[in-house]
């Protein structure tokens, strides 16, 4: 139970089961909902604060799903089609920009014309975001040994902040 949190975030998890005594699985239910995931209930637990209820056969269990909305087959049809259209032409726009933006990223400063960050994702998996490089190849470095030198008072607590997330 200590790392089942992790393993969530690490691997591709989108829908746990859980079948608990009385009183156990409430705080681990509540932490799955706020992840988003899909949360199946074996039916002797609690069901109380539990959205969009249905009851499924799994195997040779009967149990309680709930989820934060939804979706019809058909729904989710359209989503993954109209999701596979946005993406053609989000590769489509990316490759004709990159015929002109990547030479002059390669002029202006020498490194790579890509920047990879590491984001947080749905369900807190970790993810590289991929843009094109607007700034010096180690700008994060720059950035921290900066905020140091730093004369701004206003909004300090959110430059702090970032100081402080760069280190």
């Amino acid at each position: 139970m200590e790392g089942i949190l992790d393993y969530i975030k690490e691997n591709a998890i989108n829908e746990v089961f859980i079948f608990l005594r009385h009183g156990e699985s409430g705080k681990l239910m509540s932490k799955f909902m706020i992840m988003g995931l899909t949360v199946h209930v074996g039916l002797d637990l609690e069901l109380r604060n539990l959205s969009n209820v249905t009851i499924d056969q799994l195997a040779n269990y009967t149990i309680v799903t709930s989820t934060i909305s939804r979706a019809t087959v058909g729904e989710l049809f359209v989503k993954r089609a109209f999701d596979i259209f946005v993406g053609i032409i989000g590769l489509i726009v990316t490759a004709i920009t990159f015929i002109f933006v990547a030479p002059i990223i390669k002029i202006q400063s020498p490194g790579p014309v890509f920047f990879v960050q590491k984001r947080v994702g749905k369900n807190g998996r970790v993810f590289n975001m991929i843009k094109f490089r607007s700034m010096h190849v180690d700008a994060d470095y720059h950035k921290a040994a900066l905020c140091s030198r730093s004369t701004m008072t206003r909004d300090a607590s959110r430059l702090v902040s970032s100081c402080v997330w760069l280190r």
